[in-house]
């Protein structure tokens, strides 16, 4: 039984339904960039069941039509970073301001390492033997793998603080947004980690690690199911008029001061901002 077949065939199954859902409720108007990233993202998924499983192109064609769609994926896995943090923090002005300049010293910051680290892995000998056995189109599929890698870890690094922000403070938002936070954060979650072992692997050509990264792909497939599974039953339009607050529970005036202090911190940032 092919498992990594069945996985992929239910992933993309339920990515079909999901959209077709978001259009059904007219939630693409509001999450429009979602919609975007995950039609992007489930396009490769497709690109690798017809070539990988069904073998009804050739791997190089494969690898060149995801060299040109994944940059794709990336500037809609950023901008809808930007627009979660948006809505987040719509009532902030000054926090989000502050939150966004972040973002861009973290996401600048974040290229650069991954850049040098393409470099540092190359020179590994591991690395270098197995890449000196493929063309050159692989190389660059190998080195946009590294980039894929530092962009998933990245928007799951500013999820994570997100979630921590909505964690610690009482911010109340809809629900449906705190659905999508929840279930991006479990999403790149698993993304990373297979894209963390692939890079201890480079040499697929061997029959453990062949196993092994398949083993990997199929709990990756499963993960990513299980998010489309939650949005497609939690996701509805009375979501985004029903509020819905991730903090912890705590004592009413200890929320209270959070509410105040954070009311603070944005007064004080719009004041400096003025300036």
């Amino acid at each position: 039984m092919n498992w990594q077949l069945i996985v992929q065939c239910l992933n993309l199954t339920l990515g079909i339904f999901l959209i077709i859902k978001l259009f059904r409720l007219k939630l693409h108007k509001i999450y429009g960039l979602f919609c975007l990233f995950l039609m992007a993202d489930l396009f490769g998924s497709t690109l690798w069941l017809l070539s990988r499983v069904l073998g009804l192109f050739s791997n190089h064609f494969y690898i060149i039509t995801w060299l040109v769609t994944r940059p794709i994926v990336w500037l809609f896995t950023l901008l809808m970073i930007y627009s979660l943090l948006g809505k987040i923090l719509s009532h902030l002005p000054g926090l989000l301001r502050l939150s966004k300049r972040v973002l861009h010293v973290v996401f600048l910051s974040a290229t650069v390492l991954g850049l040098v680290s393409i470099r540092l892995e190359y020179s590994a000998p591991g690395f270098a033997a197995a890449l000196s056995r493929k063309q050159l189109l692989f190389r660059c599929w190998t080195t946009e793998l590294v980039l894929d890698r530092v962009i998933i870890s990245t928007a799951l690094f500013s999820l994570v603080v997100i979630l921590t922000f909505l964690l610690w403070f009482p911010v109340t938002i809809p629900r449906n947004l705190a659905v999508f936070s929840v279930g991006l954060s479990v999403y790149f979650a698993g993304g990373t980690v297979f894209l963390l072992l692939r890079s201890f692997w480079p040499d697929e050509t061997l029959s453990i690690v062949s196993k092994l990264l398949g083993i990997v792909s199929v709990l990756l497939g499963g993960i990513s199911s299980a998010c489309f599974a939650f949005w497609l039953l939690l996701l509805s339009p009375a979501g985004e008029t029903v509020p819905s607050a991730l903090t912890v529970q705590r004592q009413p005036q200890e929320q209270e001061r959070l509410v105040a202090q954070l009311e603070l911190i944005n007064n004080a940032l719009l004041k400096s901002a003025r300036r």
